[in-house]
């Protein structure tokens, strides 16, 4: 994360934000990773461990920007 906010000059605010955004423009294509994978030895990963592995984290990124997002209660004095 660190070298996207130097090149970009800017800090990513909202890291869960990032995350969906990065989830959702891998989606359509996740499957047509493993030869990457295969090619770093990970041979034990299938296309189904990919879409898999990939469906988690779209529901824990979700779950961490839903919480992120939630509205704080208002403080009372």
């Amino acid at each position: 994360m660190a070298a996207y906010e130097q090149a970009a000059a800017a800090a990513v605010p909202t890291v869960a934000l990032w995350d969906l955004f990065a989830l959702e423009h891998s989606y359509r294509t996740v499957e047509t990773w493993l030869p990457n994978y295969h090619d770093l030895g990970r041979t034990d990963l299938t296309t189904a461990d990919l879409r898999d592995r990939h469906t988690r984290w779209t529901q824990e990124c979700l779950a961490r920007y839903r919480a992120d997002e939630a509205p704080r209660p208002a403080h009372t004095t």
